[in-house]
C-alpha cells in the first residue's frame, strides 16, 4: 500500500511538473521568407529571431513554417495547419494570396492573426460571419508614413549635401503589385511627390523586393537617363541600386533610400533606411498572449503602429548589436503585456536604449483610441 501511495505521489508530481513547464498555448507562423535570408534580404529571418525570443518569455510554443517566397507553398502550408494543432495561426498577406490563406484557416475554425500586412475591408467582407469572427487581430506598421518620409528625407539629404535646389529626377523601386505594405509605401511616396514641385518621377518599376532585379533595372536605366534620387520599398532593392550606381562611375551623385534597417549587415552604401517593423512579430505574440488570457479588449486587437524610424549611425548600430542572435534574449517581452504590473510601450527606443518606458495611466485607459485599425463588421 505504501509503495502504491509513493508511486501515485511521484506520478502526480511528474504530471504537475509537466503542466507547469508546458507552454500556455501554441502559435503557428507561416513565414513568407527564408529562415536564413535570401536575395530579398534578411528581414524575415530577423522577424523569426524576435518571435523566438518573445515566445520564450511569454511561454508560447512557436512553430514557424517558411514559404521561401513561394506563394503556392504558402497555400500548402495553410492547408497543413491543422496537422500542427495550433491555437492560433499568424499569416502575412503577401503576393495576393492572403485572403485565400485567411479563408482556408478560418474554414478550419482556427483563430487567425495578420502580421505586417493586413486585409482591405473589401476582402474581409467576402468571408462568412463565422469566418470573420475567427480573424481575431492584426498588427501593421504605418507603411504610408514610411513611404512618404523616405522621399521627403531623400530630397532633404540630396539638397543639403550637394547644394542643389533645382529639379530632380526620381526612380521609385516598388516591392510588388499586390502586398498592402508595397502599395501603402508607394501611396506615401506618391503623396510626398505631389507636394514636391521640383521632383519628376521618371520610372516606377516593380523589382519584387529583390536586390538582383533592382540592380538589373538601375543598370539598364542609367544608360538612358539621369537619376538623382532612388526611392526603394526595401533595403535589398536599395543595395542593388547602390551596386549599379557604383559600377556606372557617374559624374554626378545619386541619393538612395530604403526600408528595413539592413544597413549594418551590408557593404553597399545607401543614404537612409527606415526600420523598426522587424520587431512586430514579437508584438503579435504579446497581443495573442493577452488575448489568450482574456485581458485584451477587442478594440486593442487590431493595431496600426507608427514604429518606423530613420537610420542614424548611432541608433542603427546599437539596435543591431542589442538585437543580434546573441543578445536579443536579454529583452523581457513580458514587459509589453498587460499581465505585467508596469506595462511598457512597444517602441524602437527600447531596443536601441535597452530602457522600458511605462505607459501612463491615461495611455492605458485610452488604448482603444491609440493606433487601432478598424475591424471588419
Amino acid at each position: 500500500m505504501r509503495n502504491l501511495l509513493h508511486s501515485l505521489t511521484l506520478f502526480c508530481l511528474l504530471v504537475s511538473s509537466a503542466l507547469v513547464n508546458a507552454s500556455d498555448f501554441k502559435v503557428l507562423f507561416i513565414n513568407p521568407g527564408h529562415p536564413d535570408g535570401d536575395n530579398t534580404g534578411s528581414f524575415w529571418s530577423r522577424v523569426s529571431l524576435f518571435m523566438q525570443a518573445a515566445s520564450k518569455d511569454l511561454d508560447v510554443e512557436l512553430v514557424q513554417l517558411y514559404a521561401m517566397r513561394d506563394h503556392l507553398l504558402m497555400k500548402k502550408l495553410a492547408q497543413s495547419a491543422p496537422d500542427h494543432k495550433p491555437d492560433y495561426v499568424i499569416v502575412v498577406n503577401e503576393k495576393g494570396v492572403g485572403l485565400e490563406l485567411l479563408e482556408t484557416l478560418t474554414a478550419f475554425n482556427i483563430p487567425t492573426f495578420a502580421l505586417l500586412n493586413s486585409f482591405p475591408l473589401d476582402d474581409l467582407n467576402q468571408l462568412s460571419s463565422a469566418q470573420k469572427a475567427k480573424f481575431i487581430g492584426s498588427v501593421v506598421p504605418d507603411n504610408y508614413a514610411a513611404g512618404k518620409s523616405q522621399l521627403k528625407t531623400l530630397l532633404s539629404l540630396h539638397s543639403d549635401q550637394y547644394n542643389r535646389n533645382d529639379n530632380y529626377t526620381l526612380l521609385a523601386l516598388r516591392g510588388d503589385h499586390s502586398s498592402p505594405a508595397a502599395l501603402e509605401r508607394e501611396q506615401g511616396m506618391l503623396a510626398q511627390l505631389s507636394e514636391s514641385q521640383n521632383i519628376t518621377l521618371a520610372y516606377s518599376p516593380v523589382a519584387n523586393w529583390s536586390r538582383q532585379e533592382a540592380y538589373n533595372i538601375v543598370r539598364g536605366l542609367l544608360n538612358r537617363q539621369r537619376i538623382d534620387l532612388i526611392w526603394s520599398a526595401n533595403d535589398a532593392m536599395a543595395f542593388g541600386a547602390s551596386k549599379a550606381i557604383a559600377e556606372a562611375d557617374l559624374d554626378y551623385q545619386v541619393t538612395i533610400g530604403g526600408v528595413n534597417w539592413d544597413l549594418a549587415q551590408e557593404n553597399p552604401t545607401i543614404d537612409v533606411s527606415f526600420g523598426g517593423h522587424v520587431t512586430l512579430g514579437a508584438k503579435a505574440l504579446v497581443m495573442l498572449s493577452d488575448y489568450h488570457h482574456r485581458i485584451a479588449a477587442p478594440c486593442e486587437m487590431h493595431q496600426l503602429l507608427d514604429i518606423f524610424k530613420a537610420s542614424q549611425a548611432d541608433n542603427i548600430e546599437r539596435f543591431n548589436i542589442n538585437t543580434s542572435a546573441e543578445n536579443v534574449d536579454k529583452f523581457d517581452f513580458t514587459r509589453f503585456s498587460k499581465r505585467h504590473g508596469s506595462v511598457a510601450k512597444f517602441t524602437m527606443d527600447t531596443f536601441v536604449t535597452e530602457e522600458y518606458q511605462a505607459l501612463t495611466q491615461s495611455e492605458l485607459s485610452n488604448r482603444c483610441q491609440l493606433n487601432t485599425v478598424k475591424k471588419v463588421q
